[in-house]
């Protein structure tokens, strides 16, 4: 099942560096297949929320019975190895930032820098589980 994105772009990796337009893509379009079933929509808003809740209670980005029953599969559209999601070049927004924590139960990092220096400017910390935020200055 290939959700409309190349494999190229993800099979077996562990760390995954792209766009926030690309991960927007990924969140609307989940979105859009969970609203084609009522049931399903559901049972993921209720494994998303207790997921959200255990993100910004205890920061795991896992949850020993939704992410075999729910996550596990979305976890196969990325190859199912993914344990860090980079985003650069533009702000990703929160939603989308703990979207993707919680269904591909990885870390996902933000960056910012300037192509004029050649480097990071800042970068958010891997277990840093607020969202929404560049981090501190490299």
């Amino acid at each position: 099942m290939s959700h409309g994105f190349p494999l190229f772009w993800f099979a077996n990796r562990i760390l995954v560096r792209r766009a926030p337009r690309v991960f927007n893509r990924i969140y609307d379009r989940i979105n859009a297949q969970l609203s084609e079933n009522f049931l399903k929509q559901k049972l993921f808003n209720y494994a998303y929320e207790a997921k959200l809740q255990n993100l910004r209670t205890s920061g795991e980005e896992t949850h020993s019975v939704w992410d075999r029953i729910v996550f596990g599969k979305l976890k196969e559209i990325l190859g199912g190895r993914v344990r860090l999601m980079v985003s650069g070049s533009a702000p990703l927004a929160p939603v989308v930032q703990d979207f993707l924590r919680i269904c591909f139960c990885c870390k996902v990092v933000q960056g910012y820098g300037l192509t004029e220096t050649t480097a990071a400017l800042t970068a958010s910390d891997a277990n840093d589980f607020y969202s929404g935020t560049w981090g501190l200055q490299l």
